[in-house]
Parts: C-alpha cells; structure tokens; sequence
C-alpha cells in the first residue's frame, strides 16, 4: 500500500483472532528483543499469543511500509509506547492492544493514536473501581441502569475508550483519570474536546465480541476510517 496516496487523517484497524490450535507463525522475523521477551513467558499460551500479536504486527506494517517485517526497527518512548524508527516512518503511526483471542492494531497518519481491547472480568466492587478511574459524567452513566451485566458492559466501554486515550495522549496512568470526561464520546461518532487536551478527538467503540470491548482514539477533528481483517492482508 502506498502510503502517500491516501487522504489526510486516516486510520485502519486491523483484527486478528488468535487461536492456540492453528499458532504457527514464523517467529523468526521478530528482532531479539522480541524473542528474548516472549521467552519470559511462564505459560506457553501467552508465548504464543505474544508471538502471534507481534508477527502479525510486523506482517501488516510491512505491507505499508514496502519493507521486510525483519527488518521493521520498533523504539519506544518514556512511556513504553512502540514507535518506528525515522528512517521508517513515512510519517505512518501505529498502535496494538491484544486480550486473550484478540488482537487489535491501528494504522494511521495521524501521530495520536492508540486503541485497546478488554475482555469483561468480574468486578469486585465496581463503585470504588469507578471512583479512582472515572468522571462523575462517566459513573453516572455506568449506574443509570439497575441491571449488573449492563453496568459492567458500560464501565468496560468506558474503560477501552479510556485506555485508547490513555495511550495516544500519552498522558500515563500516573495522572488523575477522573479529570478526563469522556462520557459524550458514548454516544456520539463526532469529534468532541477533552479537557486540558488541545485540538478535538474522535474517541470511538470497535465492534468485536459480545464478551469484549474494543476503542480507538485519535487526535483529529475528522478521519477516514477503515475496518480490515486478517484474511485481506495480502489484498493491499
């Protein structure tokens, strides 16, 4: 795919399931890092999940990028977040989140991005986890209804299009949370203000599983989005 070909403010989200039984992925386009990472796996499941969500990172950036997925060089920023070297860019941005059977990642031209995936998990006591982690507005909207599992699906929409901002801010999680109101993303596709933010966001739900949640965020008043799959990598 030539990158420079494609309208301002776009970005693709690629997803990938994961499935232990049919993990074969050929493990030796990752850098050293990488391997010396998934090596520190107790469990050989999370060793192949983890494997499998970077071999499919690499595979889908190289088809952007017109490069080896060997040869793609990752640094990180002071808060961990991946990035390509400059040489490599081509002013191309991305970011992945994966969750059990799950892997999510954005492809954009647009430096704030990020996205994220949760799966539901039980929440012990939700009131307290809304306090150190949401708005008013946000809390709100989570106990507006009676019924638990509707409680829990909202906390965990507004959870993953929190961690999405969280990661393209790059605000960290060192910082008050509850400072930062996201609940008119919930119900809106438009761009919207956050506080102490400049410029607009589009902070979005991803439709992947009835048991998961998935977000992106991207700091820009309008974007072309688009939604790919595995099975359409070789098609760019």
């Amino acid at each position: 795919m030539e990158v420079s070909s494609i309208s301002n403010n776009w970005l693709h989200i690629w997803q990938f399931d994961f499935n232990p039984s049919m993990c074969d992925v050929d493990a030796t386009i990752l850098s050293n890092e990488e391997k010396l990472r998934s090596r520190k796996f107790i469990h050989q499941l999370d060793k192949d999940r983890y494997q499998s969500a970077h071999y499919f990172l690499r595979k889908v950036l190289s088809r952007y990028l017109t490069i080896s997925p060997e040869k793609i060089a990752f640094k990180k920023n002071s808060s961990g977040k991946p990035y390509l070297k400059k040489e490599q860019t081509k002013n191309l941005y991305f970011n992945i989140s994966y969750r059990n059977r799950y892997v999510l990642i954005g492809i954009s031209n647009i430096s704030n991005i990020g996205v994220d995936i949760e799966e539901h998990r039980n929440i012990d006591d939700l009131p307290s986890f809304c306090k150190n982690f949401f708005s008013e507005d946000e809390t709100h909207s989570i106990f507006i209804s009676q019924n638990n599992a509707m409680q829990r699906s909202v906390a965990f929409s507004f959870w993953a299009m929190k961690e999405a901002f969280i990661k393209a801010s790059g605000i960290g999680f060192s910082q008050d949370l509850t400072n930062h109101n996201l609940n008119e993303f919930l119900s809106t596709t438009d761009s919207c203000f956050v506080n102490g933010h400049i410029g607009s966001w589009i902070i979005q739900l991803v439709e992947v599983d009835k048991n998961y949640k998935a977000a992106f965020a991207a700091n820009a008043p309008q974007i072309n989005l688009h939604f790919y799959n595995s099975t359409q990598l070789n098609e760019l």
